[in-house]
């Protein structure tokens, strides 16, 4: 969900989240939120809120979406201010929390029925739900000391008794207060426009991380500093890794080590080390060949990116300096 100038749209981006896609475009003062896209990606659960503070559980088809750019949906239920529904197991059921009782608690109901099931009686209030299995549900409990996360039972329960608040009981005596009410005015930013504009990511590379570091190389152990510079949508990254460590031998001075590339995409890089350390070392000195000098590009193929299943081929290009250690002797 995209908001701006007061204005909610549905966009859409793909891997590795380049550009966004605007596919829906709201009415001023509605607000879509907590999507919860169907296993088979054909279906969405949102909360929908309209300007004139109805609430609702909705499913979107994302089909019509995707391909015409039509907004079609059904109401699963405006009942007590619904949100953060959630999908069950089978992929039939929507779970979701609401105040119809007066307090937060939880309710599912089955996509092709119009039968509601109330699954918790919480006197305090139970929020966003999600399912775990058939039998079991993981929710946020408000408690004195703030939300605490339960696991509660994925059945129904009886005996659901209402809270009556003073507020609602002089709204139904006197009706006349529901006209005090502001309404929206469309015509405020009916003159808003989305411009869109060109994102250049050199422009937009922003620090993300300076801090110091202490490694190793071989039996040597390094101080020094690690730096990164990348965009908010992770076109470009550079980092840098530097350090400063005593030879082994006392007289013959320091070393310095460095470690430096750049990445493109999260696809592409190049490289160059001179001595790189690695933090592991320090807790095992292992007798292994290191990097002397070294100079890499290396590309990465994704197959498959569907999290969490993922499936990459790199290919890599390099020339190395090795440096052997004596292995015990």
């Amino acid at each position: 969900i995209q908001i701006r100038h007061s204005q909610s749209a549905l966009v859409m981006s793909s891997f590795p989240y380049q550009q966004i896609s605007p596919k829906i475009l709201l009415p001023v003062g509605t607000i879509l939120g907590h999507l919860q896209i169907h296993p088979n990606g054909k279906t969405m659960l949102a909360t929908l809120r309209k300007g004139t503070g109805e609430q609702q559980i909705i499913l979107i088809d994302l089909v019509k979406v995707l391909k015409e750019k039509r907004f079609l949906y059904k109401v699963l239920t405006n009942e007590g201010s619904p949100e953060h529904p959630s999908w069950g197991i089978d992929g039939n059921s929507a779970y979701w929390n609401a105040y119809t009782s007066g307090v937060s608690n939880i309710f599912r109901k089955a996509v092709d029925s119009n039968e509601i099931e109330v699954l918790s009686n919480s006197p305090t209030g139970l929020f966003h739900p999600l399912v775990l299995d058939q039998e079991r549900l993981f929710a946020y409990q408000f408690t004195s000391q703030g939300f605490q996360p339960v696991i509660m039972p994925n059945q129904p329960v009886d005996g659901v008794a209402a809270i009556h608040y003073r507020g609602q009981q002089v709204i139904e005596n006197h009706p006349e207060l529901r006209e005090w009410r502001l309404k929206p005015d469309p015509t405020i930013l009916a003159d808003k426009k989305l411009v869109g504009e060109k994102y250049h990511g050199w422009l937009n590379l922003q620090k993300t991380a300076l801090i110091p570091t202490i490694a190793s190389y071989g039996k040597q152990t390094a101080l020094g500093l690690y730096g990164e510079m990348k965009d908010p949508l992770n076109e470009h990254r550079l980092y840098l890794k530097t350090g400063l460590s005593k030879q082994e031998n006392p007289d013959s001075g320091y070393d310095f080590h460095f470690d430096g590339g750049y990445e493109y995409l999260n696809r592409f890089s190049i490289g160059l080390q001179h001595l790189p350390t690695s933090f592991y070392d320090l807790a095992n000195r292992r007798d292994v060949r290191r990097v002397n000098n070294g100079i890499f590009t290396a590309y990465n193929k994704l197959w498959i990116y569907d999290r969490p299943k993922t499936l990459t081929q790199w290919f890599y290009l390099g020339w190395n300096q090795w440096k052997y250690d004596d292995f015990g002797q």
